[in-house]
């Protein structure tokens, strides 16, 4: 009776989640009310605050679990990790952006959490590619040159999703290294654009 009932609530919560995602590609979530999402979703109000607040609360349960599918794509590249490849993560990555273009549009797209391009630009494989780019910083510097990168690698992502992905996931990777690279070490020469 119980993994009924939990397979019952899991079909339910992806429902809802559908349903506001089919509403969101033509009404901003500030616009959607609950009634209509229940009635996209063809369940009653009750059933709908068993498992969420607002439809807020439904929007950052879809981002969670974006993020968590991210964080284990990208975990099962780091179990058998190639020292010498740097890009693989990153690539992985842009891959599941790509593969989940639609719901990463919406999620990026939409101004209800100004803290998303943060929570995905901090995932571990970033953050330890841009780490060991400004190990030889000072701590102050260090700091503000990871916001000045995280910001104009989400800038470069987001457009790239928004213009459907046309570049594949390789070369757009080599784009951040690059630009990445030359902010840190301004000598160099970025060949992506050759």
């Amino acid at each position: 009776m119980n993994v009924k009932n939990n397979r019952r609530a899991k079909m339910t919560k992806e429902m809802l989640k559908e349903s506001l995602l089919e509403l969101m590609r033509t009404t901003p979530l500030q616009k959607i009310s609950i009634r209509a999402l229940c009635e996209r979703a063809d369940i009653n109000r009750s059933t709908f605050y068993k498992y969420y607040g607002s439809q807020y609360d439904l929007f950052h349960a879809i981002e969670d679990d974006l993020l968590l599918r991210i964080d284990e794509t990208l975990a099962s590249i780091d179990k058998d990790p190639d020292p010498a490849d740097k890009t693989a993560p990153l690539i992985n990555l842009l891959d599941y952006l790509k593969d989940n273009l639609e719901i990463c549009q919406l999620l990026m797209t939409s101004d209800v959490d100004p803290e998303f391009p943060t929570k995905l630009m901090s995932r571990t494989s970033i953050q330890s590619t841009i780490d060991e780019s400004l190990s030889k910083y000072s701590k102050t510097m260090d700091f503000y040159l990871r916001e000045y990168l995280l910001a104009g690698e989400f800038r470069i992502i987001y457009q790239w999703l928004n213009h459907g992905c046309k570049e594949s996931s390789e070369s757009i990777v080599k784009l951040l290294l690059s630009l990445g690279y030359a902010t840190i070490n301004p000598s160099f020469d970025i060949d992506v654009f050759k």
